[in-house]
């Protein structure tokens, strides 16, 4: 699998961290992921690392994001109003965000970053409580 997922209960934070080259299939079974993961529902922040060295959207196709959002859109992980921060490195998956934020809809909300300590200023959490999710 691509993504590793963590909770930080006490901040009610979601972190996600993405590895290797993500393809059509983890994109497929990133939404069951979450949803099986105890404790979620009551995060109001989440942060998606997909900036590390050699993870790549290369082989995700634009179809899957497009259709990850929607499922997002209609069966929510999620409280209303959680703001989702997704830290990319190249264009290209900064251009998947949007693609992804244009489908998910208004329920929360979602900004891409090039910068992981802008991501967790506008989150407003500090790199031991990402520590504390991954314990």
């Amino acid at each position: 699998m691509s993504f590793s997922i963590h909770i930080n209960h006490e901040k009610q934070l979601l972190y996600v961290e993405g590895q290797g080259m993500i393809t059509a299939a983890d994109i497929d079974q990133y939404y069951p992921s979450l949803k099986a993961v105890s404790g979620i529902e009551h995060c109001d922040k989440a942060l998606v690392n997909l900036a590390e060295m050699g993870v790549s959207l290369k082989a995700a196709p634009i179809k899957r994001i497009r259709s990850l959002g929607l499922l997002f859109k209609h069966g929510p992980v999620l409280p209303e109003g959680a703001k989702i921060a997704i830290v990319v490195r190249s264009t290209l998956a900064f251009g998947f965000v949007r693609l992804f934020m244009a489908s998910r809809g208004e329920r929360v909300t979602i900004r891409p970053f090039k910068s992981m300590q802008q991501a967790m200023y506008w989150l407003s959490i500090v790199e031991q409580d990402v520590l504390q999710a991954k314990l």
